[in-house]
């Protein structure tokens, strides 16, 4: 490799780590090290983790990350609990505190991004992102850590998404009760219409990813119903890979996004035959309050109604 390109390479990285703030105690406008800051950003994306997960995705030793996460938990920033699946296990969440912090942290990021950026052409923008989109991938680690199969939680729309999510309703509908055309025409229909009022502020849409392919998603309508109540919609998850806690994780986000938005009830409309999901509503809270046959989705099925009241 030819030096002087090494040099330039280096020189615009130590650049960068000192512009964006990195030699200084605390980060991104908080009174937190790069490392927390850091810690908060990749449990905001996670949705949850573990200690140990946290660890690999930071390049920290295990130590270090103990004492960061018992100092976040004292602060208000992040709550632990107990996993259900291991109880040896705790995961990791964002505490409604934490949120806000994150927010504030992301405000901050886009700032300090877009003066660099807004000062750059088409062109030179599409280098750019290319190019240090590469270099980032083609850093090594000091040890080997597979990250290929992490499940990630986005927020708001993408490219692709309404097709997927009324793609993946369509299957599971299908198999489970027999739900044709009319049923697919009706998710599709439905859920281009409230993602086209996405930018209203009782609405949100999350989706999971899993090696850049949309495998979930979970909307909250928070104009469906009376004030107060939010409406819960289009929760699926790719059959192919259930039962590896994406449900949880987005069930989790739409809670949160529920009580940030100081909603009394969450309501939900299910059919009978989903017992997975069934399980996961009841260990969310939510009570059966009413149950009765019907034909709305296109063939007769026995209808679900259940409610989550929030403190």
């Amino acid at each position: 490799m030819d030096h002087k390109i090494l040099n330039k390479v280096r020189r615009s990285t130590r650049l960068m780590v000192r512009k964006f703030g990195f030699m200084n105690r605390t980060l991104a406008g908080t009174e937190y090290s790069p490392s927390a800051v850091h810690a908060l950003l990749e449990i905001d994306e996670l949705g949850q983790c573990t200690a140990k997960r946290l660890s690999e995705r930071l390049y920290l030793e295990k130590s270090s990350i103990s004492r960061m996460i018992s100092s976040l938990i004292r602060k208000g920033e992040i709550q632990d609990y107990r996993s259900e699946n291991d109880g040896r296990e705790k995961l990791l969440i964002l505490s409604r505190q934490g949120i806000d912090t994150v927010s504030k942290i992301h405000a901050f990021g886009n700032t300090q991004a877009a003066k660099a950026l807004e000062k750059m052409d088409d062109e030179s923008l599409k280098v750019a992102i290319q190019g240090l989109d590469l270099y980032a991938s083609s850093l090594l680690p000091d040890r080997e850590i597979s990250i290929s199969n992490e499940i990630i939680i986005h927020e708001g729309y993408e490219n692709k998404l309404i097709g997927t999510i009324t793609s993946l309703h369509s299957e599971i509908y299908s198999e489970i009760a027999g739900f044709g055309a009319y049923f697919e025409a009706l998710v599709g229909r439905n859920f281009s219409e409230f993602i086209m009022n996405i930018d209203n502020i009782n609405n949100q849409t999350w989706y999971a990813k899993q090696n850049e392919k949309i495998v979930g998603g979970i909307s909250i309508d928070g104009n469906d119903l009376e004030e107060g109540q939010a409406h819960l919609r289009w929760f699926v998850v790719d059959p192919t890979i259930q039962s590896k806690g994406i449900g949880k994780l987005l069930m989790l986000k739409a809670m949160q996004y529920c009580e940030e938005r100081d909603f009394k009830e969450v309501h939900l409309w299910t059919i009978k035959g989903l017992e997975a999901a069934r399980k996961l509503y009841e260990r969310n809270k939510f009570e059966l309050v009413h149950e009765e046959w019907g034909t709305r989705y296109g063939a007769k099925v026995l209808e679900r109604k259940y409610v989550r009241v929030l403190s």
